[in-house]
């Protein structure tokens, strides 16, 4: 019954990923901002309409009648939208997957593929840096130029070109952001003995490494 419930829960997040219109006028995860909360690490809270911007996976709030990002990330432990939880890492906010009992975590980013947008234009394969800073100036994207209108902006999201979701998974354990690849998490774990104990789960469980909910099961010896 675990197994089908987890099943579920992945099929779920697939078919809320897919479903979402994203395009450069409202490059935003979700369909419009939704009621969130902000959970801050001196245990205060605040509940805002909130989404994440997928250029850097950043958070955006509605304040007043404008969008307008959270810029300062250190001082927030978490933040839920809907039935969602992130967490803020690195200055970008990871969707959090699954939890391990060791505080070890599997942890979703979805970015908007910009550098597809591009191809054909000279900028295709430059790198991430160079895209935020001068070749996406070729593209109009909604929602990166500070404050702006948060109905003008949903009004014209037709009006963008339609902008590609990536997903990448990674764990988080021993205060890093580790790859979720065999090779990535086997050189972050220092121990010896942990080294063969993952070998000897993955063998045993008949682990893949590019299915979510085996990432999941990972996380019981991480």
């Amino acid at each position: 019954m675990k197994k089908i419930f987890i099943s579920f829960v992945f099929l779920f997040a697939c078919l809320w990923m897919y479903a979402q219109q994203c395009t450069t006028m409202w490059p935003y995860l979700y369909s419009d901002f939704a009621e969130g909360k902000v959970f801050y690490k001196s245990g205060n809270t605040e509940s805002r309409y909130l989404n994440i911007h997928v250029l850097e996976n950043r958070l955006h709030l509605v304040d007043g009648e404008n969008i307008s990002e959270l810029k300062s990330t250190n001082n927030i432990a978490k933040v839920e939208i809907g039935w969602d939880t992130y967490l803020p890492i690195e200055g970008r906010f990871y969707q959090l997957i699954s939890e391990g009992s060791t505080g070890s975590s599997l942890v979703l980013i979805i970015s908007g593929d910009f550098r597809s947008l591009l191809e054909g234009s000279g900028a295709y394969g430059a790198s991430s840096n160079s895209l935020s800073t001068t070749n996406l100036s070729s593209l109009e994207i909604g929602g990166n130029a500070g404050s702006m209108n948060h109905m003008n902006l949903k009004n014209n999201k037709d009006a963008g070109r339609d902008v590609p979701l990536v997903k990448k998974y990674f764990f988080v354990f021993g205060g890093n952001l580790v790859p979720t690849k065999s090779k990535d998490v086997e050189k972050s774990l220092l121990d010896s003995g942990k080294r063969k104990e993952l070998k000897a789960f993955v063998k045993a469980n008949k682990i893949k490494w590019n299915r979510p909910e085996d990432l999941a099961k990972l996380l019981a010896i991480l």
